[in-house]
């Protein structure tokens, strides 16, 4: 079973948010109230995901690298891990504990994810977002594709600076690609709705 956000299907079981409760949780218990994550350069924020070569991949912006140009262009860097990855550490036995570090942070301090600015979220949702980003800052993940997008939100368009796939030869022609229209319903129109001025989420 899956559930819906808006137009992206989350991929995200319900037996499976029961196992992120029942062990990552308990670990979050387990850690003082004054555990703090360490973000380093980079700020992962989750904005959707795409399918790959038949695998699931969870997508992230990095909110300290966005990159605001003239004539409202914005460039921003972005990577995707392995659903099964993410999976993995969040329903391991023993779960990572610098992720549940994050984890209990976020959730400490009433942290709301960007993208609950832009798409509604029960609570389970909001639980998972919050676990995704926090894995995400984790470097022992390896990530599967890093892309630089150029977004020229006046005109609703993109195109990419640089493209990074792990299954492929993962070279790139360091050319931007054609600008291209922000298709409704996908992960980059989710990441227009987050960084283009007209409907930039207010910090929470």
């Amino acid at each position: 079973m899956t559930e819906r956000v808006r137009g992206y299907t989350s991929c995200v079981s319900y037996t499976r948010r029961v196992s992120i409760r029942s062990s990552f949780v308990l670990v979050l218990l387990g850690i003082a109230p004054c555990a703090s994550a360490q973000l380093g350069d980079v700020d992962w924020k989750y904005f959707g995901g795409i399918e790959h070569k038949g695998a699931t991949i969870i997508s992230f912006y990095d909110e300290k690298g966005v990159v605001h140009g003239p004539n409202g262009r914005i460039e921003v860097w972005t990577k995707g891990l392995a659903e099964s990855d993410v999976e993995r550490i969040l329903n391991a036995t023993e779960p990572d504990k610098a992720t549940a570090a994050c984890a209990i942070e976020k959730i400490g301090a009433d942290y709301v994810p960007p993208f609950a600015h832009v798409a509604e979220l029960n609570a389970d949702q909001m639980f998972d977002v919050v676990a995704y980003e926090c894995v995400a800052m984790q470097t022992s993940i390896e990530t599967k594709v890093r892309t630089m997008f150029e977004l020229n939100c006046p005109a609703r368009t993109l195109r990419v600076l640089s493209a990074y796939f792990k299954d492929s030869s993962g070279s790139d022609s360091g050319k931007p690609s054609e600008w291209l229209h922000i298709a409704p319903e996908t992960s980059v129109a989710w990441l227009a709705k987050l960084l283009c001025p007209i409907s930039k989420p207010a910090g929470r």
